[in-house]
């Protein structure tokens, strides 16, 4: 039997770990078929990632159409079989009073045991303002120690981390069915059925939340530093080298030193992050370099660009390497070191700098003439390298 998407009137048909599934009435149905080769879970999750993007505009934007289009296949997609009682159960009881008849959308089971729950929202919900509602299921709960939140598109997972028995104000993973990369979908991966280890999940999600949380430590320490942070540098910076007592004076002269040095620092671990890729691209660049041809015109913008910028870098350092797409300006004849790229051999012709951050910016020219109106920007690029060659 040959199976491929079907009119929705029918069914809809896609391949799930081997097998062909049709969504059929809100029931989804395994149909064996051997011409179908067994996926992996993330082809699986790309293949509707991929439906949902193209679908979810013509989708009415409702909790029941999300469920059987977006998240049911999701939950299928982990191994777990919609139509198993054993696997799911819909509507799962979970009142946190005697009075109320409060039910969770999903309660996923394996052998017999409750593992996890799911809480789901229309796929156009911002589904981050109902986690108070996970909340008080998961604590009403008790046996039960990670939750999911999710519209279909996006997935918040918690768990008790910081409380036993009380869910986390922030979820210690997310993933976007959309966009996701080889590390969260190995990290899903460990929510599947054949894999579900609650103890190594409970310990990989403390690990997530304290590296969340170390990383706001040091963003915070690096775009503003605190009295703490200063002090400590100037335990190592100062008393270290037995320069004396740190008093006031000394102070506030490291509180100026730090906010200078941090963002040279910085500036260095991403240079040095991009000299490795640019060695890849260094090498790749040297097997079509047959094929380019330098214009005068680019000649003619390197002198111009190579004019400006001297003010601030030594003449023989400013280089400049043709390329098959764009044709670029750099300090020292290093990739990593590049001041600007230039367009200049379609229609819309551009001259692309890069500022302090290593960020791009894109500036459409008529000419090459142009340039000229862009002295300061090139100037300000060009700065970094003024301290010599790096």
């Amino acid at each position: 039997m040959t199976v491929g998407i079907g009119d929705l009137t029918v069914g809809y048909f896609w391949r799930v770990h081997g097998f062909v599934v049709r969504v059929d009435l809100g029931v989804l149905r395994v149909i064996n078929d051997t011409t179908f080769k067994k996926m992996t879970l993330k082809e699986g999750l790309l293949q509707l990632g991929a439906r949902i993007e193209s679908q979810k505009e013509g989708l009415k934007p409702d909790e029941a159409q999300t469920k059987l289009w977006f998240i049911n296949p999701w939950i299928e997609l982990l191994g777990y079989k919609i139509s198993e009682m054993s696997d799911v159960v819909p509507e799962y009881h979970a009142s946190f009073s005697g009075t109320t008849n409060h039910r969770v959308d999903y309660m996923i089971q394996k052998d017999g045991s409750e593992i996890f729950i799911i809480e789901c929202k229309k796929f156009n919900e911002k589904v981050a303002k109902h986690g108070y509602q996970l909340s008080n299921y998961f604590n009403h709960l008790h046996k039960i120690k990670l939750g999911i939140l999710t519209n279909g598109i996006i997935y918040y997972f918690y768990s008790d981390i910081e409380n036993n028995n009380v869910m986390d104000s922030e979820p210690f993973f997310e993933f976007n069915i959309t966009d996701f990369n080889d590390e969260q979908a190995e990290i899903l991966e460990m929510f599947s059925k054949s894999k579900f280890d609650e103890k190594a999940i409970l310990e990989k999600a403390r690990k997530l939340t304290y590296i969340k949380d170390i990383k706001k430590v040091l963003y915070t320490e690096l775009t503003s530093p605190s009295k703490d942070f200063i002090k400590y540098v100037a335990e190592k910076a100062y008393l270290e080298k037995r320069r004396g007592s740190i008093t006031e004076k000394v102070r506030v002269m490291f509180a100026e030193l730090v906010n200078i040095s941090l963002p040279v620092v910085i500036n260095q671990l991403i240079s040095n992050r991009i000299i490795k890729v640019g060695a890849v691209a260094e090498a790749e660049e040297t097997e079509s370099e047959g094929n380019i041809v330098t214009t005068q015109e680019e000649i003619d913008a390197y002198l111009i660009i190579k004019a400006i910028i001297r003010k601030n870098i030594a003449a023989d350092r400013i280089l400049y390497k043709d390329h098959q797409n764009y044709f670029s300006v750099r300090i020292d004849g290093r990739s990593h070191n590049t001041i600007c790229r230039l367009y200049l051999n379609s229609k819309r012709k551009q001259i692309r700098i890069y500022d302090s951050s290593r960020a791009e910016q894109i500036y459409e020219i008529v000419n090459i003439d142009q340039i000229y109106d862009h002295s300061e920007k090139l100037l300000t690029a060009s700065l970094t390298y003024t301290l010599g060659k790096l």
